[in-house]
């Protein structure tokens, strides 16, 4: 299990990459994914997960108020450890869980997917969601399948 790490900068290790806090910077976190882990089986249910976190870094923090998110894959023994380090907590809005039918469903999908995830502050102001996540699909069915 890996823990979040405080990201000043771009890491030495792995792939980075940074986005202002856009619906359309969610498909560009996506398809990085996909082009940095193209060869990797399970490279479906980590290009869900990417997407699934970065659109909460955007929904659900200042991210998504003039911010900007940044993703980081790195790489474990058997998988790869996925971050997303969001701008902290939005101000001025609060979010009823009862505007959205789905509310909560990402992180159902990142549990299903991941072998252990999490978040926690990063620094101050920072927030950070993490999934490790398995090279190999050990789902007998598509990996995108409905959970």
């Amino acid at each position: 299990m890996h823990h979040p790490q405080q990201l000043k900068e771009a890491p030495e290790e792995g792939w980075f990459l940074q986005l202002p806090g856009a619906p359309e910077s969610i498909a560009v976190a996506r398809e990085f994914t996909r082009k940095i882990l193209h060869s990797c089986p399970n490279v479906d249910a980590i290009a869900l997960v990417v997407s699934e976190l970065t659109t909460n870094a955007v929904l659900h923090s200042r991210s998504g108020q003039g911010g900007t998110f940044r993703l980081w894959l790195l790489p474990l023994n058997q998988g790869i450890a996925v971050f997303v380090y969001d701008d902290g907590p939005p101000t001025g809005t609060t979010f009823d869980r009862g505007d959205v039918e789905d509310f909560g469903r990402g992180l159902q999908i990142v549990e299903h997917f991941a072998t252990a995830w999490g978040s926690a502050g990063d620094t101050p102001g920072r927030h950070a969601t993490w999934a490790d996540m398995p090279w190999n699909t050990s789902h007998d069915t598509d990996s995108t399948s409905a959970v």
